[in-house]
Parts: structure tokens; C-alpha cells; sequence
């Protein structure tokens, strides 16, 4: 509306030229208000979905539109804080798989894997977004269990036919 009523001022023969100036700097103003507010807008609801390349895109956008340093100071401070979370998460992932792919020796060394592998288990469930590779992990560490409760029960049962002691084989 205040644009269609600039230009029909600039029709109007006789229109004061410092009135369709002042005019012409109210609109570029509101233009310009708007505009930041759209880019505060924008940061708001990146900071919301979580998103780093949706984030960095709207503080650049913002910082050009020399958005309030607050804002910016806020929205960079959450994706400081995204970035964290997303090295958490790969790092929880890295090691989780690093451990995954391990193969125990002995049984000193199999019970350390399943230690190790709880552990590694744990820190990606707490990192989050990591549920397939958590399931998958946790399928892992049953077998390795199983096959711990077998190699036990299998030096149980070598110690008692060593020792020649039939009650001991017989429970």
C-alpha cells in the first residue's frame, strides 16, 4: 500500500520532492525492520530444528543484516552447542563400532571386551540419534556374553575331569 502510494505521489506534478524522499526512507526503513525480523524469524526456527547447515546459513544472513549482536551471540552459542553434540555423537559412534569389530583372544581378554563394549554401548545411547548402531551393538554384546558363560562353563568342566572328582562333573 505505501509503495503504490509513493508511486502515485511521484505522479502527482507539484509533489514536494523532500516529502516523497522522506517518504521513500520511511518504506526502505520498514523494508529493512521487516527484513530483520524475518532473519530473527529464521534464527528461531533453526535453533529449533537443529539443524548446523540450517543454523550457519541463518547467523550468516543475519550477521549481514546486522540483526541485533545478542541474537547473533545466542544463535551461535546453540550451534557451538550442536557442533558439540554432533562430535559427541560421532565420537560415541566411532568408538562403538571400533569396539563392535573387536575379537576377543582369551577369556581375560573377552570379559574386557564386553566391559569395554558396555561402556561404548552406554556413551552412544546417551549421545543419542545412534539407535540402529545401539541395536546392533547390544546384539553384539549378547553374543559376546554367550560366549563367555560357554568358555566358563567349558574351563568348569575341564578343571572337574582334570580333578577326577565325579560329584564336581555331575552339578
Amino acid at each position: 500500500d505505501l509503495e503504490r502510494c509513493l508511486e502515485e505521489a511521484t505522479d502527482i506534478e507539484g509533489f514536494p520532492k523532500e516529502k516523497l524522499d522522506e517518504a521513500t526512507g520511511v518504506l526502505e526503513e520498514i523494508i529493512q525492520e521487516e527484513t530483520i525480523a524475518a532473519a530473527v524469524s529464521c534464527l528461531d526456527q533453526a535453533c529449533f530444528h537443529r539443524d548446523v547447515d540450517e543454523l550457519s546459513l541463518a547467523i550468516g544472513r543475519a550477521k549481514e543484516l546486522k540483526v541485533g549482536a545478542d541474537v547473533i551471540q545466542a544463535a551461535e552459542a546453540s550451534l557451538n552447542e550442536l557442533l558439540a553434540e554432533v562430535a559427541r555423537r560421532e565420537a560415541a559412534l566411532r568408538r562403538l563400532q571400533q569396539v563392535v569389530d573387536m575379537v576377543p583372544a582369551e577369556e581375560e581378554s573377552l570379559q574386557q571386551l564386553i566391559s569395554d563394549l558396555q561402556a561404548a554401548l552406554n556413551e552412544a545411547y546417551n549421545a543419542g540419534g545412534l539407535v540402529p548402531e545401539c541395536e546392533m551393538a547390544a546384539a553384539r554384546l549378547q553374543e559376546l556374553q554367550a560366549q563367555l558363560r560357554m568358555q566358563v562353563a567349558r574351563k568348569a568342566m575341564s578343571e572337574a575331569l582334570n580333578t577326577h572328582d565325579v560329584n564336581i562333573i555331575q552339578e
